[in-house]
């Protein structure tokens, strides 16, 4: 099993929708860190993100929820969870100015 730890997303949402920023692309996937990052200079951004077991969007599935992210400022989330081929992250951003960066294991 070849193992390869790389970026696995970089992705902007628009403001208020739920986007999927990352869906494994091999066997598995295992999900090291993600950092989200608030591109205004003067707003307050919310974010919210889900890893959802076989794509269900699932309330229950929420990872983080309502999570402020200060004017310019990087939040790092180290999560270490394990993906499947048909699971997948979303992530939505209240006003639009995040960018969320995936970083992980990909196995093949």
């Amino acid at each position: 099993m070849a193992i390869t730890p790389q970026i696995l997303a970089n992705v902007r949402p628009g403001a208020a929708a739920q986007t999927v920023i990352y869906t494994p692309t091999a066997d598995s996937a295992t999900i090291s860190t993600i950092t989200v990052h608030n591109t205004s200079t003067t707003t307050t951004d919310v974010c919210v993100m889900t890893a959802a077991p076989q794509g269900a969007v699932d309330a229950t599935a929420h990872q983080l929820f309502n999570v402020n992210v200060p004017p310019e400022g990087t939040i790092v989330f180290t999560i270490g969870a394990t993906l499947n081929t048909t699971d997948v992250i979303r992530a939505t951003a209240t006003n639009g100015t995040l960018n969320f960066h995936v970083f992980g294991i990909l196995e093949t």
